[in-house]
């Protein structure tokens, strides 16, 4: 697994993939949860890459003041910027 982590106001992505050569398909998750019903590996063995990002919650991410200074629903531009 890669994750990438540069500062607290950017995307994190985690990237599971096993070692490859080729291009291969690319899988996104996208989770409203931190608790996850299902495992990524089978899909990691049968050749696919999976990336799943953490984006900014609670009031980092979804707080509305209406002012410049504090944007609103960073947490959802986040989600839409990392796919």
């Amino acid at each position: 697994m890669i994750t990438i982590v540069t500062n607290p106001t950017t995307i994190e992505f985690n990237i599971h993939t096993k070692n490859l050569t080729t291009l291969k398909p690319l899988c996104e998750e996208y989770e409203t949860t931190s608790n996850t019903s299902y495992s990524y590996k089978k899909l990691v063995i049968e050749g696919l890459v999976v990336v799943s990002m953490n984006y900014r919650l609670s009031i980092f991410g979804f707080l509305c003041l209406g002012i410049p200074e504090a944007p609103d629903n960073v947490g959802f531009k986040d989600v839409v910027h990392g796919l």
